[in-house]
């Protein structure tokens, strides 16, 4: 068992420590939970205490009020984190292209796209199946979401730009 499998459990009654424990930061917050339940630090242990001694989720919840302002700080260290390793994956993306183009790229793009548009002239000139109806919708927003990320990769975007300001405005207002 890791630390991201007793997330879950955690993050039912103390959704900072939940979201923590299942990141990067996972050890370290464990082992604050090990400590606070009298338990050894490996994530079996945590999760049998907190199983069969009711008491453990009152704990969990102390510790998520006794430290909120440390916590809040590691979730904003952990998304600066995220955002930086997102930038460069598309960074690499991209610099591959630039080193060794490549036309499935485009390829992708143009069949995502066009999937896209099919479907979207489907749902508006089609009868749309009353059985099928949910399907095709859901299918609909998978393929918007990846012609987004198709743009994406072509044109940028600013969006983890905005998220990464107001990670920072957050955390500086909070020391």
């Amino acid at each position: 068992m890791e630390w991201k499998d007793v997330a879950g459990t955690v993050g039912k009654v103390a959704p900072m420590l939940g979201t923590l424990i299942g990141g990067p930061a996972g050890a370290a917050v464990g082992s604050i939970i090990a400590s606070a339940l009298g338990t050894p630090s490996t994530p079996d242990a945590v999760e049998a205490a907190i199983a069969s001694n009711p008491d453990a989720l009152i704990k969990l919840r102390q510790i998520e009020s006794d430290r909120a302002t440390r916590l809040q700080e590691l979730l904003t260290d952990q998304a600066k984190v995220e955002i930086q390793a997102e930038a460069a994956d598309r960074a690499s993306a991209r610099l591959m292209q630039t080193e060794q183009p490549s036309r499935m790229p485009a390829i992708l793009t143009a069949g995502v796209g066009l999937g896209f548009l099919a479907t979207l002239a489907a749902l508006f000139w089609l009868p749309i199946p009353k059985d099928n109806g949910d399907t095709i919708v859901y299918m609909c927003g998978q393929l918007a979401a990846a012609f987004a990320a198709c743009l994406a990769f072509w044109v940028g975007t600013t969006r983890q730009s905005e998220n990464k300001t107001h990670l920072l405005a957050r955390g500086s207002a909070g020391k």
